[in-house]
């Protein structure tokens, strides 16, 4: 019966998939406590989604209800409260589920070439700021980064997700390779190769195992807290692999360009040939 006049009667009811019990209106013919419940193991069809996608695309812009408007913090507050600790773990639709790697495909598609504007930058900083993190989640996370392979990949997706491009002394270094050592070097700087977690600018695709690196001098000798950082520490890794390294820095690149020529000419012929001129690969 109705505590008070007016009041909407409800009734107990018992869900269906998950098994759990909520309160539903009278008026209503509600058999599922949640939508991911209703939804959970039904396929959409074809027609079905493209109903859905002709519908919504009056939504989109300035047809959106909410389009130039904004919730205020009391309602921000009351939807906050409402999702907490709802859809979390096995709650979620999507727990223990992964996406196909055609889903993948597309999610990356869409996001390729993307870059957040400095206001998104600064909310998903913000937001991260002061966000506690377990023990079991620092140790997991340790122990996915002593991965070699699994820290290579992840360098790798960052730095392409970025969308990286050379930036004044790395384009120099490169217009001088292609005029001078036209289809020997390719630029790798952007997520292409990744050594131990560190991507070298410039390596040689003649069947040379070199490698040209562009150091900035405010980020490898003020900023090159870590070994690796530095030319010593960068030469080294690259070395275990087979490589060797050039290391050609911003303030030689402009104070003397040609020098950088005869720098990278030397580096380059370097172990071709033995004294007298018979021709040799050592690196090979």
């Amino acid at each position: 019966m109705p505590r008070y006049k007016n009041e909407v009667p409800t009734i107990r009811k018992v869900c269906p998939t998950c098994g759990k019990g909520f309160d539903s209106y009278l008026s209503l013919n509600k058999i599922y406590c949640s939508a991911g419940c209703y939804h959970s193991g039904y396929k959409m069809s074809a027609e079905a989604r493209l109903k859905m996608s002709i519908n919504h695309a009056d939504f989109s812009g300035e047809k959106h209800p909410m389009f130039g408007r904004h919730h205020t913090e009391e309602s921000k507050a009351k939807i906050s409260k409402n999702k907490t600790g709802k859809c979390c773990g096995s709650d979620n639709p999507f727990f223990g589920r992964r996406h196909s790697e055609e889903t993948k495909a597309i999610i990356r598609k869409k996001k390729t070439g993307h870059i957040n504007s400095m206001e998104a930058r600064q909310k998903m900083s913000m937001a991260l700021k002061g966000k506690p993190k377990t023990a079991e989640h620092k140790a997991k996370t340790i122990s996915q980064w002593d991965n070699k392979e699994w820290a290579d990949r992840q360098v790798k997706l960052q730095r392409q997700g970025m969308n990286i491009m050379p930036n004044r002394p790395e384009t120099i270094v490169m217009n001088i390779l292609n005029k001078h050592f036209p289809n020997e070097w390719q630029y790798t700087g952007d997520g292409k190769i990744i050594i131990e977690r560190l991507n070298p600018d410039f390596v040689n695709v003649n069947g040379r195992k070199l490698i040209i690196e562009v150091f900035g001098d405010y980020w490898h000798t003020e900023r090159a807290r870590k070994y690796h950082n530095t030319e010593k520490g960068r030469i080294e890794v690259y070395q275990k692999y087979g490589y060797r390294t050039l290391v050609i820095w911003e303030s030689d690149i402009n104070k003397d360009p040609d020098k950088v020529l005869s720098i990278i000419k030397q580096f380059c012929y370097e172990g071709l040939f033995r004294k007298g001129g018979e021709k040799c690969l050592e690196e090979s």
